[in-house]
């Protein structure tokens, strides 16, 4: 009966401390001063439900992975279904994501947050490669509503996304020369960008100048002097070694070495690693795990595993084999985190 994972109880803290206010005084705490007004889109519908009586803070709270976890599993099938247009491809991904890093790591760490910001990524690149193909007016307003979304839930990862986004769009103007996808890029940009600075500069003031300082400042070039220890740390001691699952990564390294750069749902892969990794060496352990939280490992891992079964492809008994011998691992993987949770001591 005590919750379990290290950030779970920041979030009953603030919905406590939104609960013995006014609703105007509720929303105003979460955008402002609750992990100083990161992560107010999922804190106030918490607050929502909370406050109707029929659910208590806790009970709500240790229900999120319930919700996060289907949620990333419908996003990521949405999304390589739009990219790839293949439903297989889709449905493994779809049952990878429900046992992969986002799911486990999500419940040991209490990363709720950034779990729901991982799934809204998902749909808003959904979004864009929509965008893309039709060029509609509905489908940029719907865009620009989830990537604001992005920065309101969970504003590191809305970064990565964005990013990851515009050099993928400006990709794709080379190639095509469409001065709307330029266009679109620059209001879409200004647009997040006016709305999440005018949120900082009138509700946080500079407290999230000085946290993001904070979290940076072992950061630089020297930590490329410790690389290889950083690495090892982050895959093996922090989360407690759940980030070294050899076959997720494996699997994904795979898929990385086959890109193609001309399919432009790859491309998209590949920006979205590349950007990821540009950083990578020059960060600290508790940086480069949240950059590996935000990959698409769902995705990529099953694009590795359907590489490696394609050659018995004409053998249908052994690819099977091989797909259920890895949903069976990444089920186990997946149990024996849930087992080994140890509750955060308040």
């Amino acid at each position: 009966m005590t919750p379990v994972g290290v950030d779970t109880h920041y979030y009953i803290e603030w919905l406590n401390q939104m609960l013995q206010l006014s609703p105007a005084g509720a929303f105003s705490y979460a955008i402002g001063n609750a992990s100083y007004g990161s992560r107010p889109l999922i804190l106030i519908p918490i607050y929502l439900v909370v406050s109707t009586g029929v659910v208590s803070t806790i009970r709500a709270v240790e229900f999120l992975p319930a919700v996060l976890g289907p949620l990333v599993a419908l996003s990521t099938f949405v999304f390589v279904r739009e990219g790839q247009k293949s439903e297989k491809l889709a449905g493994v991904v779809s049952l990878l994501s429900a046992f992969s890093f986002n799911a486990t790591v999500g419940m040991w760490a209490g990363f709720f947050a950034n779990w729901l910001a991982i799934a809204e990524a998902y749909i808003f690149l959904t979004l864009l490669l929509r965008f893309l193909r039709t060029m509609s007016r509905r489908g940029f307003v719907l865009l620009t509503l989830m990537s604001i979304a992005m920065f309101l839930t969970h504003p590191w990862t809305g970064m990565v996304v964005l990013t990851v986004a515009s050099v993928f769009v400006l990709s794709v103007w080379r190639d095509s020369r469409q001065i709307i996808l330029a266009k679109a890029l620059f209001v879409l940009l200004s647009m997040t960008t006016v709305i999440y600075v005018t949120k900082i500069v009138f509700v946080e003031g500079l407290s999230t100048a000085q946290y993001t300082s904070a979290t940076v400042s072992g950061s630089g070039v020297s930590q490329l002097f410790s690389f290889w220890p950083n690495i090892v740390y982050s895959l093996f001691v922090y989360f407690d070694g759940l980030f070294g699952n050899a076959m997720l990564l494996g699997l994904s390294i795979v898929a990385v070495i086959s890109l193609r750069f001309l399919d432009r749902f790859e491309r998209l892969l590949a920006l979205w690693v590349a950007i990821g990794s540009i950083p990578f060496a020059f960060l600290e352990s508790g940086l480069q795990v949240r950059i590996l939280y935000d990959l698409p490992f769902p995705v990529l891992a099953s694009m590795g595993l359907l590489l490696l079964i394609r050659p018995a492809g004409n053998r249908t008994l052994h690819s099977s084999l091989a797909l259920l011998l890895v949903f069976l691992l990444s089920t186990n993987y997946a149990l024996r985190m849930a087992t080994n949770l140890v509750a955060a001591p308040f």
